[in-house]
């Protein structure tokens, strides 16, 4: 067995756990355009913290004692270690190292979650004087979805619910390089004093929007078309 070997393989798993949770984090948050160092530092800092439960508190009590027996066995370079030892072990490192997934993935779920939150976000914000929205047009979406929104563009004035936005977060570093869209339920189109309904679902493209603005704070939910037509049977 090529002990070397071994070390440097369970040494890089060690940290897979804490890239995992940063990557849903990010994920979850459009969290893109770090530096490769600050996502090294993060995915150490976050391993760290994933696995300082584990050898603090006494949970996984025997797996942990068979593998500190294996690695004591294998650090003196022990030829003749039983298979049956080498097959504990690693029934050992592998019922701990999933539990370490599930944690790291459990925690990343949760954190880019509540780090979504307003209140958490302002907290987050004053710590750190960082804002989790890369760009203006990134969070006026984020914050505004299913609202009231104005718009304008080279083809005229409209007004809708904003019921689908971009997910990408360099939505406005370069907006002629892709075509991203916003979806507005409800369109009408805005001519002088006059309201003209245009349809129930219009794409905008984002780099032909000279101007967005909110006109009504989110309502509740989007109506179906099933359940507007059974409104009007009631009324």
């Amino acid at each position: 067995m090529d002990f070397n070997l071994i070390s440097v393989l369970v040494f890089l798993l060690t940290f897979v756990p804490g890239y995992l949770c940063l990557n849903i984090i990010d994920y979850l948050l459009l969290n893109g355009g770090k530096s490769q160092l600050e996502k090294i530092t993060q995915g150490i800092l976050i391993s760290v913290l994933i696995w300082m439960p584990f050898f603090i508190f006494p949970i996984f009590s025997e797996q942990k004692a068979i593998l500190f027996n294996f690695a004591i066995e294998t650090s003196m370079r022990n030829e003749n270690i039983d298979h049956e030892r080498i097959v504990d072990a690693i029934k050992a490192g592998l019922c701990i190292y999933a539990s370490v997934l599930g944690v790291s993935v459990i925690m990343g779920i949760f954190f880019g979650r509540i780090r979504r939150c307003k209140k958490v976000d302002n907290i987050f914000r004053c710590i750190t004087s960082r804002d989790r929205h890369k760009t203006v047009p990134l969070r006026f979406f984020t914050e505004y979805i299913f609202s009231t929104v104005r718009i304008i563009n080279s083809s005229g004035k409209y007004e809708g619910i904003l019921a689908g936005t971009p997910d990408r977060p360099n939505v406005s570093e370069d907006p002629n390089a892709f075509d991203v869209a916003i979806m507005l339920y409800n369109t009408k189109i805005i001519d002088g004093s006059h309201e003209k309904d245009l349809c129930p679902v219009s794409l905008f493209y984002v780099r032909d929007i000279t101007h967005i603005e909110m006109i009504k704070r989110r309502t509740k939910a989007i109506p179906s078309q099933k359940g507007k037509k059974e409104a009007k049977t009631r009324e």
